[in-house]
């Protein structure tokens, strides 16, 4: 399984022109585009998280599903 970040494109910069397209061929319309996730980045978001939904992060990692 592999995880995504929202982010800023890339290719052109979430302004969406990029010479000689019309538009840029990689984002959406909001200038965005999904890029697959660094193991630095999930940490951050991780450590960046409110300690209540750290603790519900680490309960859900710990269960136990060996049913």
């Amino acid at each position: 399984m592999k995880l995504y970040v929202k982010t800023k494109c890339t290719f052109c910069l979430g302004t969406k022109e990029r010479y000689p397209y019309s538009s840029c061929p990689y984002c959406g319309i909001e200038g965005t585009t999904y890029l697959e996730a660094s193991y630095k980045a999930i940490k951050k978001y991780i450590l960046d998280l409110p300690e209540k939904e750290k603790c519900e992060l680490r309960k859900i990692l710990y269960e136990d599903n060996s049913s």
